[in-house]
């Protein structure tokens, strides 16, 4: 965890240090369709793969009001088919910092619902969080980004090595385009 967290913020460090030309697209009426990922590939209890699909639009200058479904499969913790897995709806408002570079950091917040299943055992509950990101931006219109949000719920709906838990760090690496 530490390692990641390490690698997370030298990627960002050189990121906000380079200056390609590019003019970001973050003004109001622009929509953004965005795949991200979220790997975790260290944990004791299996491997564990998250990949959120969204699509948003920037309700103002600068921030973006997006809809994301999230699924999470967590394979190799029990014998058969018994493997952990998560589906999440999310409302995400980001607020972008331009400074008219090609590296735009953002802060925003989640809220949404998680259902986890293992097995039969089924556990559902309302999340929510901060989060903070950096793109980087290949062109005016895609960008890859980098993330970490810290999720919150009143139940217990994520799994992490062997133990269920009310929050959990998710680190989430992709791709935005927007149109």
């Amino acid at each position: 965890m530490k390692k990641l967290v390490i690698s997370l913020a030298g990627l960002m460090t050189l990121l906000i240090g380079s200056h390609v030309i590019a003019d970001p697209t973050l003004q109001k009426g622009t929509k953004d369709l965005s795949l991200v990922g979220s790997p975790d590939f260290t944990g004791p209890s299996g491997d564990t793969l998250s990949l959120d699909i969204g699509f948003g639009l920037f309700v103002r200058d600068n921030f973006i009001v997006r809809g994301t479904l999230s699924h999470a499969v967590q394979e190799d913790i029990a014998p058969g088919n018994a493997d952990y897995r998560a589906t999440e709806y999310n409302l995400v408002g980001e607020y972008h910092f331009d400074f008219g570079w090609s590296t735009v950091p953002y802060i925003g917040a989640d809220l949404g619902w998680r259902r986890s299943k293992f097995g039969s055992i089924r556990e559902d509950g309302f999340i929510y969080g901060p989060r903070l990101g950096i793109k980087y931006f290949l062109d005016d219109n895609i960008a890859i980004d980098v993330s970490i949000s810290y999720k919150f719920s009143g139940n217990d709906v994520f799994v992490s090595d062997f133990e269920i838990e009310n929050k959990k760090i998710l680190f989430g690496f992709g791709l935005r385009y927007m149109f």
